[in-house]
């Protein structure tokens, strides 16, 4: 099913189409006329929570959806949800970016040179350089057997899952225009020993993380089926 209020910018790979449009409904209902028809804010965190599976609430015009969850909106109400529904809003993020810098500056950007600007690489790595941009400490090099293991499974990765690596080592789905050989802190990730309170059979312990540092603590698992299992 194509979804036509998707930005066009958007990679259809980095979102899940159900996901997306369960969000869009959300946001109609958020926005639909009149106000008291809104869910609540308590109602809103349970829909988002719950993958979907939330009470379907009966949305009033302008805005309809079929049971087939295909979205329909009409010249008028889309250009009441869109545009004059946030116009205050966005003048005044646009009053409160020109302060710290002139938006038309932007203007000498291409979107997607702004996108890889403000959001970082697409791309994440290539397996043959991951070595070069991580650092082992506590007992680890670069040639011991649970660090190659690792980097194997990394180099492995489809996108998806490495954003979701990225997303649980720094806090961010995306590295930053450089990729891991400009990350800070430190330009590195760290990969080390657990450090402390190791349990009577490492196998059982799972990796942690120091996000705010892209410090990784990699139990030293026996074999590499440890890392999946």
């Amino acid at each position: 099913m194509h979804i036509e209020l998707v930005d066009k910018a958007l990679d259809p790979n980095e979102y899940e189409e159900e996901n997306m449009m369960n969000m869009i409904e959300i946001a109609l209902l958020c926005t639909q006329s009149p106000p008291n028809l809104r869910p609540i804010m308590s109602e809103v965190v349970l829909m988002l929570s719950s993958g979907g599976s939330f009470r379907r609430l009966q949305m009033t015009r302008p805005t309809v959806i079929h049971h087939h969850r295909r979205i329909h909106v009409d010249a008028k109400g889309l250009h009441q949800i869109l545009i004059l529904c946030i116009t205050r809003q966005l003048e005044a993020f646009r009053a409160g970016f020109n302060q710290v810098f002139e938006a038309s500056s932007l203007e000498i950007f291409s979107p997607s040179e702004l996108d890889y600007l403000l959001c970082g690489r697409r791309e994440m790595w290539e397996a043959d350089t991951l070595v070069e941009h991580i650092k082992f400490d506590h007992g680890y090099t670069s040639k011991s057997p649970v660090v190659i293991n690792f980097l194997e499974i990394m180099g492995e990765f489809n996108p998806e899952q490495q954003r979701a690596f990225c997303q649980f080592v720094t806090g961010a789905p995306r590295l930053p225009p450089g990729g891991l050989a400009v990350l800070n802190p430190n330009s590195n990730n760290t990969a080390s020993n657990a450090a402390g309170g190791v349990s009577e059979s490492v196998d059982d312990d799972l990796p942690s993380v120091m996000t705010c540092a892209h410090y990784l603590k990699l139990p030293p698992y026996s074999t590499k089926k440890w890392f999946f299992d």
